[in-house]
């Protein structure tokens, strides 16, 4: 949080990478990046040491994953161009204190780097301008009110766009609080995260709910008390049914938006308001401009089925050194998603499926979500 938040403020774009990744994948991102200067701690530097070290950039820091190690032995070069260098705990720069970071809008000047999944091929480098996530900010602030009076919780990794939006851009941005207390399980103390830290805001993807609703089917008051505010549910497909009985028992309405990391974070929202809150959708768009498209890129009808197109201040601003990739996935200002879509006679936006998984089986669209 420290690195990106200084370095957003001076004006450096940050390279976002996986601490989970293998040596083949930090090797990668790094080729793809071509950072500057590294931070990382002891495990990504072993697993970098196992890969091509030629690409390690010449200034390594060394940062401890654990507060109370104030003192870590120096170790031996990852690199032979490498100088690797301890960074300061959490606990001395919290020992150090705190000052506000004023941060400038450079337009698209790149904010971050960050990378997606890579499930089908290769992971993309997408560059997300410093407007582009200012404005992405904005919009999230107005629906779900971000702001100095909220305290976010959220479990959620930062390399993902959504922790590192709504957990650390979002919070440099507007002042909120983000309670961060690492990986979530079914061990989590959530009632203790919950209230003692006056949570107003909960940011999960449906896999955690699944958790939730399981781990306490015996408190159906675990958000009922004074001051809970948003419960936001992201990165995944929700099932309607459970949907709605999540909201019943817990007596909590759950949040629905969808995005990518081409987009920043989101694109379109169901709920919190009752105007745009449908179980079963991802709601309409907010500051976006989205469309169905058939094969051909001809506007499809209402109720009828086709990839899902997006434009808007929020889109990346490339896919870093790819030009033919970035040409092929934005076209006159539209980003292609490669999501199938559906918008109903109410204007609210179903997902279908992902267009590569489709299946054609004597004539018939089969799609393995369904």
């Amino acid at each position: 949080y420290t690195c990106f938040a200084a370095c957003l403020s001076c004006g450096y774009p940050v390279a976002v990478i996986d601490p989970a990744a293998g040596p083949r994948e930090l090797d990668l991102m790094l080729r793809k990046s071509a950072p500057s200067a590294l931070f990382a701690d002891d495990k990504v530097l072993q697993r970098l040491a196992e890969g091509q070290q030629h690409i390690l950039p010449k200034n390594v820091w060394r940062v401890s994953a654990v507060a109370s190690e104030v003192a870590v032995a120096q170790p031996e070069a990852t690199g032979p161009d490498s100088l690797v260098s301890d960074f300061p705990s959490l606990e001395e720069l919290d020992q150090a204190g705190t000052t506000s970071v004023a941060v400038t809008n450079r337009g698209d000047m790149p904010a971050y780097i960050i990378f997606t999944s890579g499930t089908t091929s290769d992971p993309k480098a997408v560059v997300v301008s410093r407007r582009a996530l200012r404005h992405h900010v904005a919009t999230l602030s107005r629906i779900f009110g971000y702001g100095r009076e909220a305290r976010l919780l959220h479990y959620l990794p930062t390399h993902h766009t959504d922790g590192l939006v709504h957990g650390v851009a979002a919070s440099l941005f507007t002042g909120m609080t983000v309670v961060h207390p690492g990986l979530f399980d079914a061990s989590a103390d959530l009632e203790h995260a919950l209230g003692t830290n006056e949570i107003s805001h909960f940011l999960v993807v449906p896999a955690m709910l699944t958790i939730i609703r399981h781990t306490y089917a015996d408190r159906a008051d675990l958000f009922r008390y004074g001051g809970f505010r948003h419960l936001i549910s992201t990165a995944g497909y929700l099932d309607a049914k459970f949907w709605a009985e999540f909201e019943t028992f817990f007596g909590v309405r759950v949040s629905n938006f969808y995005g990518m990391t081409e987009t920043v974070s989101g694109s379109l929202y169901c709920g919190p308001d009752d105007e745009t809150h449908r179980i079963g959708t991802v709601g309409v768009p907010v500051d976006a401009d989205v469309r169905i498209v058939d094969d051909h890129g001809s506007v499809l009808p209402v109720d009828q089925v086709g990839e899902l197109q997006v434009s808007g201040a929020h889109l990346m601003r490339e896919y870093l050194n790819d030009p033919e990739a970035t040409r092929e996935s934005i076209v006159d200002g539209w980003l292609t998603t490669g999501d199938l879509f559906l918008q109903d006679a109410d204007g609210f936006f179903h997902i279908v499926g992902r267009k590569k998984n489709v299946i054609k089986r004597g004539g018939i669209t089969v799609y393995p979500e369904d």
